[in-house]
């Protein structure tokens, strides 16, 4: 069988991606317009390289930040989203002690019942967690007898005490690792985001009721 001789190619593309046109063995470009072009191809590779890298460098740096936080920040980083979902369960409400009306011009926070400093394991319980002006939350101390006047005018004096006695003797100590604390922002983040989808002015019953929900949910405080 008689074989055909291969021929050697006398022509290539240019250099520059995307021309197609055939030039000699002995050039690089079709003319000096694509090889100005070409460089500023090589440039944009460059480039995107060099952010690329500068972007997972500081992925890298954000994650290792992130990881070197102390258990405290990570502790007030969940009682943020723990004290805006209160918030967002009572959105439409005024204050809790006070009765102070939401009008826009108020600055609301999440209030503790129990304040941090008297019962840290209950920090992050939406039962003793209700929307506060910021006048009753830090002025005025919480205004503790303000807030249990508006829960027992709602729910009785048996719900006032249960947040007052009966929560504190079931959690007198709650011990949750920094993997505990992050899976629960996660956790949190979700149901704002749920909340915020579905924002409505919610009855006493239902405020109450949402709050054991997403206590269980949440998966901190899980005793009935």
């Amino acid at each position: 069988m008689k074989r055909t001789a291969f021929k050697k190619p006398t022509k290539h593309k240019c250099a520059r991606k995307g021309c197609k046109v055939k030039i000699e063995l002995n050039l690089n470009f079709c003319s000096d317009e694509c090889r100005v072009l070409a460089y500023g191809q090589a440039m944009d590779a460059v480039e995107r390289n060099r952010k690329k890298w500068l972007k997972k460098q500081q992925a890298e740096v954000k994650k290792e930040k992130i990881e070197k936080r102390p258990h405290g920040v990570w502790e007030n980083l969940l009682q943020d989203e723990i004290n805006t979902i209160a918030r967002l369960i009572d959105y439409g409400h005024g204050c809790i002690s006070c009765t102070r009306p939401d009008n826009g011009k108020t600055a609301f926070h999440g209030g503790h019942r129990i304040s941090v400093g008297a019962n840290n394991s209950l920090r992050y319980n939406l039962e003793i967690i209700w929307k506060q002006d910021f006048y009753c939350n830090n002025a005025n101390s919480g205004n503790p007898d303000g807030y249990d006047d508006s829960i027992r005018a709602m729910y009785g004096q048996e719900q006032v005490d249960r947040m007052t006695m009966d929560l504190q003797r079931l959690y007198p100590i709650i011990k949750l690792t920094i993997d505990d604390i992050q899976t629960a922002i996660k956790i949190c983040r979700k149901i704002i985001k749920e909340l915020k989808a579905d924002l409505k002015m919610r009855t006493a019953e239902e405020r109450l009721r949402l709050r054991k929900e997403l206590n269980l949910r949440i998966g901190i405080y899980t005793l009935l």
